[in-house]
């Protein structure tokens, strides 16, 4: 099996159960809604009656109330700071040193799905050309595929490839 040819493979079944997942994911959340529909009726007749478990064949259902910690905001924070340190130029740097950091980023790296670019461009007038225009770098290189064909690179220096030769890809 040559290197195109698996690699087609792969693409094709990659898709298939990209394809598939979504459309689990669907029907997850449509049950999920559903569920969480029927779950604010059980709560507000336990609620109404004062039942605290409902015990079942299949498991009990119980009434539960929990508290969470709300996460201080930002605004919080400098508050609080000004509160304790009560120099604002040291609030300033410290809220700063938190806040205005990169130093908390880490890259990762996965295969996403988009929308092919032929259809999305058709429907986009000429206004956002201008826009548009300095987006990315384009050169012409050979791609691992086989024959040239220009290659994207994206604000990450990540490559694209678009073929549009006889080689295109047919999935």
């Amino acid at each position: 099996m040559s290197l195109d040819s698996e690699l087609k493979e792969l693409v094709k079944q990659w898709l298939a159960y990209d394809d598939e997942i979504k459309s689990l994911r669907k029907a997850v959340s449509d049950r999920s809604k559903l569920q969480k529909k029927i779950g604010e009726q059980i709560l507000e007749f336990m609620d109404e009656n004062e039942i605290q478990d409902l015990k079942t064949t299949k498991g009990n259902l119980k009434y539960h109330i929990s508290e969470k910690k709300v996460n201080p905001t930002p605004e919080d924070v400098r508050v609080k700071l000004m509160e304790k340190l009560g120099n604002p130029k040291m609030v300033q740097e410290v809220y700063d040193s938190i806040y205005n950091s990169n130093n908390d980023t880490i890259e990762r790296v996965s295969l996403k799905r988009t929308a092919d670019s032929k259809s999305k461009s058709s429907d986009k007038s000429n206004s956002n050309s201008e826009s548009n225009k300095h987006k990315g770098k384009t050169s012409k290189k050979a791609n691992p595929i086989g024959g040239f064909a220009p290659i994207n690179y994206n604000q990450n220096n990540r490559r694209s490839y678009n073929q549009n030769n006889e080689n295109d890809f047919d999935w």
